[in-house]
Protein backbone atom coordinates (compact mmCIF):
# COMPACT_ATOMS: atom_id res chain seq x y z
CA UNK A 1 0.00 0.00 0.00
CA UNK A 2 1.26 3.15 -0.80
CA UNK A 3 -1.38 5.64 -0.67
CA UNK A 4 -4.27 6.76 2.18
CA UNK A 5 -8.01 7.48 1.58
CA UNK A 6 -9.77 9.65 4.06
CA UNK A 7 -13.90 10.55 3.75
CA UNK A 8 -15.20 13.49 4.21
CA UNK A 9 -18.35 14.39 7.40
CA UNK A 10 -21.24 13.90 5.94
CA UNK A 11 -20.24 13.52 2.60
CA UNK A 12 -19.96 10.28 0.77
CA UNK A 13 -20.14 11.36 -2.72
CA UNK A 14 -15.67 12.79 -1.87
CA UNK A 15 -12.95 10.65 -0.89
CA UNK A 16 -9.22 12.35 0.39
CA UNK A 17 -6.08 10.74 -0.92
CA UNK A 18 -2.73 11.29 0.40
CA UNK A 19 -0.34 10.02 -1.60
CA UNK A 20 3.35 10.84 -2.22
CA UNK A 21 2.67 13.77 0.23
CA UNK A 22 0.56 15.45 -1.54
CA UNK A 23 -3.33 15.62 -0.94
CA UNK A 24 -5.95 14.76 -3.88
CA UNK A 25 -9.83 15.23 -3.34
CA UNK A 26 -11.76 12.37 -5.64
CA UNK A 27 -15.24 11.93 -6.92
CA UNK A 28 -16.29 8.58 -6.48
CA UNK A 29 -19.36 9.18 -8.53
CA UNK A 30 -17.71 10.69 -11.49
CA UNK A 31 -18.60 7.48 -13.76
CA UNK A 32 -22.21 7.36 -15.34
CA UNK A 33 -21.52 3.07 -14.71
CA UNK A 34 -19.81 3.48 -11.51
CA UNK A 35 -23.33 3.86 -10.06
CA UNK A 36 -24.38 0.31 -11.85
CA UNK A 37 -20.66 -1.31 -11.40
CA UNK A 38 -19.00 0.39 -8.54
CA UNK A 39 -15.65 -1.81 -9.06
CA UNK A 40 -15.24 0.05 -12.44
CA UNK A 41 -13.80 3.00 -10.15
CA UNK A 42 -10.82 0.81 -9.46
CA UNK A 43 -10.27 -0.18 -13.37
CA UNK A 44 -10.56 3.48 -15.00
CA UNK A 45 -8.19 5.80 -13.70
CA UNK A 46 -10.14 8.79 -12.00
CA UNK A 47 -9.77 12.36 -11.77
CA UNK A 48 -8.08 13.79 -9.23
CA UNK A 49 -8.22 17.31 -8.05
CA UNK A 50 -4.83 18.39 -5.65
CA UNK A 51 -5.32 20.21 -3.12
CA UNK A 52 -3.23 23.18 -1.87
CA UNK A 53 -2.49 23.60 1.96
CA UNK A 54 -5.26 26.24 2.37
CA UNK A 55 -7.67 23.73 0.73
CA UNK A 56 -6.49 21.17 2.65
CA UNK A 57 -6.87 22.50 6.22
CA UNK A 58 -10.12 23.97 5.30
CA UNK A 59 -11.40 20.55 4.67
CA UNK A 60 -9.69 19.06 7.62
CA UNK A 61 -11.48 21.29 9.69
CA UNK A 62 -14.46 20.36 8.58
CA UNK A 63 -13.54 17.02 9.48
CA UNK A 64 -13.03 17.60 13.27
CA UNK A 65 -16.09 19.26 12.93
CA UNK A 66 -17.97 15.80 14.55
CA UNK A 67 -16.69 12.53 15.57
CA UNK A 68 -19.45 10.54 14.56
CA UNK A 69 -18.92 6.98 13.43
CA UNK A 70 -20.71 6.08 10.07
CA UNK A 71 -21.74 2.68 10.15
CA UNK A 72 -22.19 0.26 6.93
CA UNK A 73 -24.95 1.20 4.88
CA UNK A 74 -24.91 -2.52 3.96
CA UNK A 75 -25.99 -3.95 7.31
CA UNK A 76 -28.52 -1.04 7.75
CA UNK A 77 -30.22 -1.70 4.15
CA UNK A 78 -30.30 -5.55 4.81
CA UNK A 79 -31.56 -5.17 8.64
CA UNK A 80 -34.27 -2.93 7.25
CA UNK A 81 -35.76 -5.47 4.45
CA UNK A 82 -35.63 -8.60 6.96
CA UNK A 83 -37.77 -6.22 9.85
CA UNK A 84 -40.18 -5.28 7.40
CA UNK A 85 -40.31 -8.66 6.10
CA UNK A 86 -41.26 -9.67 9.70
CA UNK A 87 -43.59 -7.18 10.33
CA UNK A 88 -45.05 -6.83 7.38
CA UNK A 89 -45.97 -11.20 6.96
CA UNK A 90 -48.72 -11.66 8.91
CA UNK A 91 -50.73 -9.33 6.21
CA UNK A 92 -48.62 -10.01 3.07
CA UNK A 93 -51.88 -11.82 1.50
CA UNK A 94 -54.14 -8.98 1.97
CA UNK A 95 -51.34 -6.99 -0.46
CA UNK A 96 -51.62 -9.37 -2.94
CA UNK A 97 -52.21 -7.59 -6.42
CA UNK A 98 -53.85 -8.77 -10.08
CA UNK A 99 -51.67 -6.68 -12.36
CA UNK A 100 -50.76 -7.24 -16.25
CA UNK A 101 -47.33 -8.01 -17.48
CA UNK A 102 -47.02 -4.52 -18.76
CA UNK A 103 -48.07 -2.81 -15.70
CA UNK A 104 -45.22 -4.89 -14.03
CA UNK A 105 -42.74 -3.39 -16.62
CA UNK A 106 -43.99 0.00 -16.11
CA UNK A 107 -43.79 -0.31 -12.29
CA UNK A 108 -40.68 -1.24 -11.96
CA UNK A 109 -39.63 1.58 -14.92
CA UNK A 110 -41.13 4.00 -12.30
CA UNK A 111 -38.82 2.39 -9.34
CA UNK A 112 -35.40 2.50 -11.34
CA UNK A 113 -36.42 6.40 -12.22
CA UNK A 114 -37.50 7.54 -8.92
CA UNK A 115 -34.14 5.92 -7.53
CA UNK A 116 -32.02 7.48 -10.09
CA UNK A 117 -33.81 11.22 -9.15
CA UNK A 118 -33.28 10.46 -5.56
CA UNK A 119 -29.50 9.77 -6.52
CA UNK A 120 -28.78 12.71 -8.61
CA UNK A 121 -30.74 14.87 -6.05
CA UNK A 122 -28.16 13.78 -3.15
CA UNK A 123 -25.13 14.14 -6.19
CA UNK A 124 -26.41 17.79 -6.29
CA UNK A 125 -26.67 18.36 -2.55
CA UNK A 126 -22.99 16.76 -1.89
CA UNK A 127 -21.42 18.81 -5.02
CA UNK A 128 -18.50 20.86 -3.33
CA UNK A 129 -17.94 24.68 -4.76
CA UNK A 130 -14.51 23.27 -6.26
CA UNK A 131 -13.58 23.51 -10.17
CA UNK A 132 -12.25 20.00 -10.26
CA UNK A 133 -10.74 20.83 -13.93
CA UNK A 134 -7.91 22.35 -12.03
CA UNK A 135 -4.73 21.17 -11.13
CA UNK A 136 -5.85 17.81 -12.27
CA UNK A 137 -4.66 14.32 -11.60
CA UNK A 138 -5.40 11.15 -12.97
CA UNK A 139 -5.09 8.23 -10.49
CA UNK A 140 -5.59 4.35 -10.48
CA UNK A 141 -6.65 3.35 -7.29
CA UNK A 142 -6.83 0.08 -5.26
CA UNK A 143 -8.53 -0.10 -1.72
CA UNK A 144 -7.57 -2.68 0.64
CA UNK A 145 -8.46 -6.08 0.12
CA UNK A 146 -11.00 -5.57 3.03
CA UNK A 147 -12.67 -3.25 0.86
CA UNK A 148 -12.47 -4.98 -1.86
CA UNK A 149 -14.14 -8.00 -0.25
CA UNK A 150 -16.77 -5.89 1.44
CA UNK A 151 -17.62 -3.68 -1.84
CA UNK A 152 -18.06 -7.17 -3.95
CA UNK A 153 -20.10 -8.62 -1.32
CA UNK A 154 -22.49 -5.85 -1.21
CA UNK A 155 -22.47 -5.74 -5.26
CA UNK A 156 -23.43 -9.71 -5.08
CA UNK A 157 -25.97 -8.81 -2.41
CA UNK A 158 -27.85 -6.05 -4.34
CA UNK A 159 -27.67 -7.83 -7.36
CA UNK A 160 -29.17 -10.95 -6.05
CA UNK A 161 -31.69 -9.17 -4.41
CA UNK A 162 -32.91 -6.92 -7.09
CA UNK A 163 -32.58 -10.12 -9.73
CA UNK A 164 -35.29 -12.47 -7.24
CA UNK A 165 -37.65 -9.56 -6.43
CA UNK A 166 -37.67 -8.97 -10.53
CA UNK A 167 -38.28 -12.74 -10.71
CA UNK A 168 -40.83 -13.17 -8.24
CA UNK A 169 -42.95 -9.78 -9.76
CA UNK A 170 -43.01 -11.85 -12.68
CA UNK A 171 -43.51 -15.19 -11.87
CA UNK A 172 -45.66 -15.07 -9.03
CA UNK A 173 -48.43 -13.73 -7.56
CA UNK A 174 -47.99 -10.03 -7.56
CA UNK A 175 -47.50 -8.04 -4.07
CA UNK A 176 -47.13 -4.82 -3.25
CA UNK A 177 -44.13 -5.65 -0.55
CA UNK A 178 -42.39 -7.01 -3.79
CA UNK A 179 -42.29 -3.57 -5.42
CA UNK A 180 -41.73 -2.17 -1.83
CA UNK A 181 -38.80 -4.53 -0.87
CA UNK A 182 -37.01 -3.52 -4.33
CA UNK A 183 -36.86 0.03 -4.25
CA UNK A 184 -34.10 -0.04 -1.22
CA UNK A 185 -31.83 -2.74 -3.17
CA UNK A 186 -32.41 -0.67 -6.11
CA UNK A 187 -31.29 2.62 -4.19
CA UNK A 188 -28.04 0.94 -2.27
CA UNK A 189 -26.88 -0.60 -5.69
CA UNK A 190 -26.85 3.41 -6.65
CA UNK A 191 -25.10 4.13 -3.36
CA UNK A 192 -22.45 1.20 -3.71
CA UNK A 193 -19.64 3.95 -5.96
CA UNK A 194 -19.21 6.26 -2.82
CA UNK A 195 -17.85 3.40 -0.88
CA UNK A 196 -15.54 1.82 -3.46
CA UNK A 197 -12.48 3.18 -2.05
CA UNK A 198 -13.65 2.62 1.68
CA UNK A 199 -13.86 5.82 4.46
CA UNK A 200 -10.25 5.06 6.14
CA UNK A 201 -7.52 3.19 5.63
CA UNK A 202 -4.73 2.05 3.08
CA UNK A 203 -4.36 2.09 -0.72
CA UNK A 204 -3.03 0.98 -3.30
CA UNK A 205 -1.98 3.27 -6.12
CA UNK A 206 -1.30 1.82 -8.91
CA UNK A 207 -0.59 4.38 -12.40
CA UNK A 208 -0.50 8.22 -12.43
CA UNK A 209 -1.07 10.50 -15.02
CA UNK A 210 -0.17 13.88 -14.80
CA UNK A 211 -2.21 16.49 -17.02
Amino acid sequence: MNGKVTALHKNPRYKLITYHHKNYLVDTEQSFWSYIFPMINWILPIKAYELSDEEYNEIQQDETMSKTQKKNQSLFVGGMVVLLSSILRPISDLLDIDISYAINITIIILLILAACVFRYRLRQNHALNIDMQLQLSKLCILPSLKQILLTLASFLVCSLGILTYIYIIFNAQSNILHYIFLLPFLLFLTYLNTSSFGNKGDIFIWRTHNH
